[in-house]
């Protein structure tokens, strides 16, 4: 993996937490607030996206990160 691509997972990460810190668990899902709900979702689709680049051996090193899930959800969050 990139610098690159692991920077912009944090960033994205980091967002992720940043946007939904203002809503209770679950809560961001019913609020009539279109705005945060979309950037959560764009830099989720985001993370799944990169962690598709993550070099096998990378993987391995951190194999208690659920990187099929991560970049499952991606792909629900596209498809569906």
């Amino acid at each position: 993996m990139s610098i690159i691509s692991s920077s912009v997972s944090e960033i994205s990460l980091g967002a992720v937490h940043w946007y939904r810190s203002s809503f209770s668990s679950g809560e961001l899902f019913q609020a009539n607030d279109q705005m945060n709900f979309n950037a959560c979702q764009i830099l989720l689709l985001t993370i799944g996206e990169e962690s598709k680049k993550i070099e096998a051996f990378l993987k391995f090193q951190l194999s208690s990160t659920p990187w099929e899930l991560i970049a499952g959800l991606r792909n629900r969050l596209t498809n569906d």
